[in-house]
């Protein structure tokens, strides 16, 4: 599986630095927007959810057990900025789980890989572990990372991506 998903996932977390520049970790909790996902639930959402990627090849995980009600899908996010890791804290195991990731998936079984998932209800989409690692590593970050660029928009920042 390694190959192109592993460099999509190697652009979703240059985008994911690219975005965090310039906000200040007494911002990650602002809502610009009712109900908008802000940076700290996004960047402990988002190493959570990377945590899914040992989970599903039988390996440790790296977040703090917390880290689990706090972030996951469907929770929601407060504008209280206690109750959120800093933006140093956040951005580490972003960091520690992406380069995790790519060693436990380049030196994934393909075998394995071609076995199917156990979350139900992504069967239909992504019927294997691979597939469900490719979502986990590139497509599920991006989909986040989209808010995170509106975030930054709504708050006055400008774009991070600038072409010639």
């Amino acid at each position: 599986m390694a190959g192109y998903e592993l460099q999509l996932h190697d652009f979703t977390m240059f985008y994911l630095r690219l975005l965090m520049e310039g906000i200040e970790d007494d911002q990650l909790a602002i809502q610009p927007a009712p109900g908008l996902n802000h940076p700290a639930w996004i960047l402990g959402h988002l190493a959570a959810a990377a945590d899914f990627v040992p989970k599903l090849l039988r390996k440790e995980t790296l977040c703090p057990a917390a880290w689990d009600e706090l972030f996951r899908p469907g929770s929601t996010p407060t504008t209280d900025r206690s109750r959120y890791p800093s933006k140093a804290e956040l951005m580490e195991m972003n960091e520690r789980a992406y380069v995790r990731n790519k060693e436990l998936i380049a030196t994934a079984a393909p075998e394995y890989l071609a076995t199917p998932q156990p979350i139900e209800y992504f069967r239909p989409v992504y019927p294997t572990i691979g597939a469900m690692l490719a979502h986990l590593i590139a497509t599920h970050p991006a989909f986040h990372l989209g808010q995170l660029s509106t975030w930054r928009r709504l708050m006055g920042m400008k774009g991070v991506m600038a072409f010639p």
